[in-house]
């Protein structure tokens, strides 16, 4: 298994941190997942759902196994990246740091 480097939150920023190139760039090949990837890894699962919520999106024609699982998907990547975030905390800080103090070390070849 490839190991995981997690989405950055819309509306967050990083400052120096090489890992956010690593992130952005696996991501889009992570969400690369072929229709028969997805559903020959699908596990029948029990979940207990508001009666009308059911109704209305049933009436809509909306796929609640999709919806569900897109929100899980989504609910999943927000507490990785809150996880990796803390565990990276004094990395990136100590980063942070050193290019407040030192600057970004080739920055005189930046053309911006």
């Amino acid at each position: 298994m490839r190991p995981r480097s997690p989405p950055i939150p819309k509306g967050d920023t990083c400052r120096i941190d090489a890992s956010c190139v690593y992130s952005c760039a696996y991501q889009i090949q992570e969400s690369v997942v072929t229709k028969h990837e997805r559903i020959a890894t699908r596990k029948a699962t029990n979940l207990s759902l508001d009666v009308d919520l059911v109704a209305d999106a049933k009436a809509l024609g909306i796929n609640l196994s999709r919806t569900c699982e897109d929100a899980l998907r989504s609910e999943i990547a927000a507490a990785r990246g809150r996880r990796w975030k803390e565990d990276n905390a004094a990395g990136i800080a100590a980063s942070n740091a050193y290019v407040e103090q030192h600057g970004l070390p080739l920055e005189k070849y930046r053309r911006f």
